[in-house]
């Protein structure tokens, strides 16, 4: 299992971050790999619950304050991560 502060070094990268959201935030749809859920501090099982919104991940981890151009791309971001990992039937 990664380090729970794993990708705290690209808070100050908005562009590469979101990279690191759903890890982060306890939500990677379908992966494996990733089984808690950070803001309940209990376990979950992946696709068990809806995947948040970008906004409300956003809210979450503070980053409301960051300007339109970053946010922008950490929303792109994401929502292309989300897609990739949404299982295939």
């Amino acid at each position: 299992m990664a380090d729970d502060h794993q990708g705290d070094h690209l808070d100050d990268d908005p562009a590469e971050a979101w990279a690191w959201l759903p890890y982060r935030t306890g939500y990677a749809a379908g992966h494996d790999l990733v089984e808690r859920e950070t803001f309940a501090g209990g376990a979950v099982t992946p696709g068990r619950r809806p995947m948040p919104t970008f906004d409300e991940l956003a809210r979450r981890l503070g980053w409301e304050g960051r300007g339109p151009r970053a946010l922008e791309l950490m929303r792109q971001g994401y929502t292309d991560a989300v897609e990739r990992r949404r299982p295939r039937y």
